[in-house]
């Protein structure tokens, strides 16, 4: 790892930063290997706005010295303080093809590392579905009020919608039914 004299003003920026970013949802598929993952886009949509609020930026420079793909990737803050590190992989295919998607590997994973996230799945994990209900809007009482005069359609709506109470979200099953 590589880093200026002093990290301070940039470390307390990537805490407060750390507090705020989420992590990567894994919607892309790979066919191949019949699995998910969160791309490249997907982990720096996450991550860019949350660390540009905190004035960090990041920087990856890729390079290539065969048969060794790498990634150095830095994160620099407005005060001029940085830290970087390079992460490297052999590349199986020596064409273009087969090096762009080793960068673009070592970009999504190094990233990642840096910014302290994970890559989630999407599958109705338990943990998934935790973080996927943390991240909705409470449901207010006035609204689970009103919502228990809906038709059978609206409340499964709003169970898909709202994040609710175990004790809320019984009651509106059970007029579902």
């Amino acid at each position: 790892m590589n880093k200026s004299e002093t990290i301070g003003k940039l470390a307390k920026a990537i805490a407060l930063a750390q507090l705020e970013v989420e992590n990567a949802i894994k919607d892309t598929k790979n066919e191949f290997f019949k699995s998910s993952y969160a791309d490249l886009a997907a982990v720096l949509n996450v991550i860019r706005p949350v660390f540009s609020k905190h004035n960090i930026a990041i920087v990856q420079l890729p390079s290539f010295a065969a048969p060794i793909a790498s990634v150095e990737t830095m994160l620099i803050h407005e005060s001029g303080e940085f830290i970087s590190n390079v992460c490297s992989s052999p590349v199986g295919k020596q064409d273009a093809q087969g090096i762009g998607s080793a960068i673009t590997y070592l970009r999504r994973y190094s990233l990642a590392a840096f910014c302290g996230i994970a890559q989630e799945d999407d599958d109705g994990n338990g943990s998934t579905k935790q973080v996927k209900e943390e991240r909705r809007e409470a449901l207010t009482i006035a609204n689970f009020e009103t919502a228990k005069t809906f038709t059978k359609e609206q409340i499964k709506q709003t169970l898909n919608k709202y994040r609710m109470t175990p004790a809320q979200r019984t009651e509106l099953t059970k007029l579902t039914v």
